[in-house]
């Protein structure tokens, strides 16, 4: 029969380390643990170990995203508009806006970041293309309002989404892809060889109007 005194998050291999997978076995024994068998209180050393994992994950992420985009620069990025019609972008899948910016280089369609897909600016291999022309807005919360007077397609990678209301101008323009999404959505999904097709997201925005200008200037980052 099985005994908790039998399971131990000890019993995983150091060359699990820096592994999704042992992400994944960690999380389920902690969680185990906790509900079945011990307070949170109780269990000091899975807390330190779940905050070592936080850490670890991160290293993950840095390491697939330096390798794949380079190292972050300092980096100015514009945070008015353009006279183009444009696709704005959110959340963290810098896949997905490699993606996009790849399909929309020559179309006379520019690409604005939102929330938190701003650090695409300071990646060398991103921050190439002259049509990734700034950030639009401010952070998630704030969709309702920059949406709306954005005027072109929204693409969320991930991030959280704010449920729009029934007279939203923007509700029609919205796409999602990844584990995001919303009733009503068009979901983009991933093809047999990993990228997505953002040809429908183009077609509308050649169709609409260029962002409204919500404010000038320049922010720094990539530090």
């Amino acid at each position: 029969p099985f005994k908790q005194e039998n399971l131990s998050f000890d019993f995983f291999p150091e060359f699990y380390r820096f592994s999704l997978n042992s992400v994944q076995l960690f999380l389920s024994y902690i969680f185990f643990d906790v509900l079945f068998y011990r307070s949170v209180s109780g269990n000091a050393k899975g807390i330190y170990q779940n905050l070592q994992y936080g850490v670890d994950v991160m290293a993950l992420l840095d390491k697939a995203n330096t390798q794949a985009y380079g190292n972050p620069e300092l980096t100015r990025v514009n945070i008015g508009t353009g006279s183009n019609p444009g696709i704005l972008i959110s959340g963290h899948d810098l896949k997905d806006i490699e993606d996009l910016l790849i399909q929309t280089e020559g179309t006379g369609i520019d690409v604005y970041t939102h929330g938190e897909m701003l650090p695409a600016h300071y990646y060398p291999q991103l921050k190439k293309y002259k049509h990734l022309v700034g950030n639009y807005g401010n952070a998630w919360w704030k969709q309702k309002e920059e949406f709306e007077s954005f005027n072109g397609p929204v693409v969320f990678t991930t991030n959280c989404i704010v449920p729009p209301s029934p007279s939203a101008g923007y509700r029609n323009r919205v796409f999602t892809t990844n584990s995001t999404g919303f009733p009503g959505w068009k979901h983009i999904q991933a093809g047999a060889d990993g990228h997505k097709d953002f040809s429908e997201v183009i077609a509308l925005a050649k169709t609409c109007q260029p962002p409204r200008e919500i404010e000038t200037g320049e922010i720094i980052g990539g530090f």
